[in-house]
């Protein structure tokens, strides 16, 4: 009998690739070329749900995360052994502005 299962990746309209990597508890994504643009999620037990939990840290807790789906601003993560869906609202940290002569 084999438990294994294949990790489910997802590629939005920028053609970002999101894909699940359980083993850090964590997302990836990749531009087109293949560079790692970031990562999210850290280890996170059942009793992290995120800010009203228990246990509020870390912000986006994953425990075993294997399969992804992004749109335009929101990316949903499946989580096996949490039993749950994690949402993650796509935001930029900094923006930055300039006029083009």
């Amino acid at each position: 009998v084999c438990f294994c299962e294949s990790p489910r990746f997802d590629v939005d309209l920028f053609a970002r690739v999101f894909y699940p990597d359980a083993a850090r508890f964590r997302v990836g994504v990749l531009d087109t070329a293949g560079n790692e643009i970031c990562t999210f999620g850290a280890y996170g037990n059942p009793d992290s749900a995120g800010p009203a939990s228990r246990i509020p840290q870390p912000d986006i807790p994953l425990f075993w995360p294997y399969m992804i789906e992004a749109d335009d601003d929101m990316v949903y993560v499946g989580d096996r052994l949490n039993r749950r869906i994690v949402v993650v609202k796509l935001t930029h940290a900094v923006e930055a502005v300039c006029a083009i002569p």
